[in-house]
């Protein structure tokens, strides 16, 4: 990757986290950022609501519905409706990008997880902040499918083509857990028990690849990028993000089974 370049993507995730910590701090420094990087989105946008990958590329994706709602968090703690706008018109061209099948036209042949989870989980955090039934019905169409399609050991394989056939062996550990993510809020929002069902066979699964034998501190308790550790997503290594996700996963499965239990 080169540094030197913006990217939209990453600004979005920058977004998320300036408006998190503008929340606990109250120190305008991070607004200031978080507008700043709000307005630039708002320079390269495109009329029909697709964002370019960088500021100069033609390309874009669909799991830009993830920077849409950052975008959205910015509006509310800005005040600023040209966030909300911006945000809506992203997610109205994500949709329209949907196929019946649940797959998001797209212009790589197969996705891997990561990126997929990636779309599903912006269309339904947006659904939530925004209280629209069209999102949610899109994230869920989604995740529906991959619950049918997920193995019986808990894991997906790590990419798939427009048919939901795979098209590699290995998995991709972080897919998987955001994948779990989406289930788990699903399950919160409907209490469908297949979510649940699903979720946790998930992180039962990554749970059991977790590296807890290494005395390497930067491997020890360590989530693989792909399982087996070879696999083409990120070889190899022990990922920050990839733990992140783990530990959101299992948050949220404890705390849900206990809002929900009473």
């Amino acid at each position: 990757m080169d540094f030197s370049t913006p990217y939209v993507f990453d600004t979005g995730q920058d977004i998320l986290g300036w408006v998190r910590v503008y929340e606990e701090t109250h120190n305008a420094i991070y607004l200031d950022a978080a507008i700043n990087a709000g307005d630039w989105l708002s320079s390269i946008q495109q009329p029909d609501g697709w964002f370019p990958t960088t500021a100069y590329s033609k390309s874009t994706h669909t799991y830009h519905s993830r920077v849409a709602w950052a975008l959205l968090r910015l509006s509310e703690v800005s005040q600023r409706s040209i966030y909300r706008d911006m945000a809506i018109l992203n997610l109205n061209w994500v949709v329209s990008k949907q196929q019946d099948n649940g797959w998001f036209d797209i212009s790589a042949n197969d996705e891997i997880t990561h990126l997929i989870a990636y779309t599903g989980r912006g269309l339904l955090e947006a659904s939530v902040l925004l209280g629209t039934d069209d999102y949610l019905q899109s994230a869920r169409r989604l995740a529906d499918v991959l619950l049918e399609i997920q193995l019986d050991s808990g894991r997906l394989y790590g990419r798939y083509d427009f048919r939901w056939h795979p098209t590699v062996e290995w998995h991709c550990v972080t897919g998987d857990l955001q994948i779990a993510i989406i289930w788990l809020r699903l399950y919160h929002m409907t209490g469908n028990e297949d979510y649940h069902r699903g979720a946790k066979s998930a992180i039962v699964h990554v749970t059991k690849i977790q590296n807890i034998e290494s005395s390497e501190k930067g491997i020890r308790g360590g989530i693989p990028g792909s399982d087996p550790l070879g696999g083409d997503y990120c070889p190899r290594q022990y990922l920050s993000w990839g733990t992140k996700f783990y530990i959101d996963a299992v948050h949220l499965m404890l705390d849900y089974c206990f809002v929900l239990m009473g």
